[in-house]
């Protein structure tokens, strides 16, 4: 199992006034870094710190320059003071990216991301309930090359040079891209970025497979029907390009998709623990 060291990002914008915020986490790869930021400035502002977007992706840019250049990661956090901090590295262990993708997430829900409410804490992010779905009916593979095996791979490279990555790919016959769109944020503005990123993920991915030789799903969640309605215009950004959109509050809808994918993978419905 591979150890990975990582650090949190700290913020403290007013001395005199001595309060201190996680914005990000930086995990230690060879010879780069992951570096990742929160998208709530809400919280961040909460300081009085006037940081912005663009500030934050300064940030981000510095902090990958660095990790390129200082192998050393127990070096990089003496090389920030002030208003900005890295935390002595920690660890974690991931036998596999899709381990390691939870472990960050999970890392950046427990000590950078606002705590929602206590209706919303059990919550779990769409991909992560397909992926409890998918794996516990043998259905996703470990690693990219379990493509070739007709298993369910996620987070697989569609355009690398763009950093595009479909969340769930199959391939038995023809390609079967899902991407998942949570409606369910306050941050209206990264919902608009995140509509906009599937919308080119699924684009790339036809011009990449053919688009006669793809079909591509995006599942959605709202918490109500207003809430779906408001995002009207991202859903229609996105329903140019995907073939079909699943709404995850539709028993309907989700019995359709996993239908489709029974059918993709050779398997009966029935078979299907859903």
């Amino acid at each position: 199992m591979s150890g990975y060291k990582y650090s949190l990002v700290r913020l403290s914008p007013d001395p005199i006034r001595g309060e201190v915020i996680n914005v990000g986490i930086v995990v230690y790869l060879d010879g780069k870094v992951d570096v990742r930021l929160t998208e709530s400035l809400k919280k961040v502002n909460a300081l009085g710190s006037g940081i912005s977007e663009e500030t934050l992706q300064e940030l981000t840019d510095q902090l990958e320059w660095l990790g390129s250049i200082e192998s050393n990661v127990d070096i990089l956090p003496s090389l920030f003071s002030g208003s900005i901090r890295l935390t002595s590295p920690g660890l974690f262990q991931a036998d596999s990216n899709d381990l390691y993708e939870d472990k960050v997430l999970s890392l950046m829900g427990k000590y950078v991301e606002p705590q929602k409410g206590a209706a919303r804490k059990g919550r779990k992010r769409i991909a992560t309930e397909l992926k409890d779905i998918f794996r516990q009916n043998g259905l996703l593979g470990r690693n990219n090359e379990d493509l070739m095996n007709h298993k369910i791979v996620y987070n697989y490279p569609i355009s690398p040079e763009e950093g595009l990555h479909a969340e769930f790919l199959l391939k038995n016959g023809i390609y079967h891209i899902t991407e998942t769109l949570d409606l369910r944020g306050e941050d209206k503005k990264a919902i608009r970025g995140e509509s906009a990123l599937k919308a080119i993920t699924i684009e790339r991915a036809q011009r990449v497979y053919g688009k006669n030789n793809i079909s591509s799903f995006v599942v959605y969640a709202a918490d109500n029907s207003s809430q779906e309605k408001a995002s009207k215009a991202q859903l229609k950004m996105i329903e140019r390009d995907a073939d079909i959109l699943v709404n995850l509050r539709s028993k309907q809808d989700m019995a359709n998709y996993y239908s489709h994918i029974a059918r993709a993978m050779n398997i009966g419905l029935s078979d299907l623990n859903t």
